[in-house]
């Protein structure tokens, strides 16, 4: 699939996380709290949560750069591979990769086409 670059890799450019979890992920960012496994694994599907939730998107092309097969989203699951993000970044650096991540999507949000 040479030439295609980013379109392979689409998952990871707009994944979607719960608002809440990513919150709650940055105030114990903030506070140097311990990061639980728990909230990690939560953001691993985001078709587990309830239809009001609120999902937001996340980039995760930068993270997915770092790892050898370059892709953090399962292509047949849609689920993010949280396993290998603790593996290689550990549960503080998979929960600060993910707070990037949306820092990365709110500045470059190429998904969405500018309206006039």
């Amino acid at each position: 699939a040479a030439g295609g670059g980013e379109e392979e890799y689409q998952d990871e450019a707009a994944f979607y996380v719960s608002m809440k979890l990513l919150l709650l992920i940055k105030l114990k960012l903030q506070k140097g709290q311990e990061i639980d496994r728990s909230i990690v694994d939560a953001l691993t599907n985001p078709g587990d949560f309830p239809d009001d939730e609120v999902l937001v998107p996340v980039d995760l092309t930068g993270v997915a750069e770092q790892f050898p097969q370059k892709r953090l989203v399962c292509e047949d699951s849609g689920m993010l591979d949280t396993e290998a993000m603790v593996q290689h970044l550990g549960l503080r650096g998979t929960a600060s990769a993910m707070v990037q991540a949306q820092q990365r999507f709110l500045a470059n949000p190429r998904a969405e086409p500018e309206e006039e």
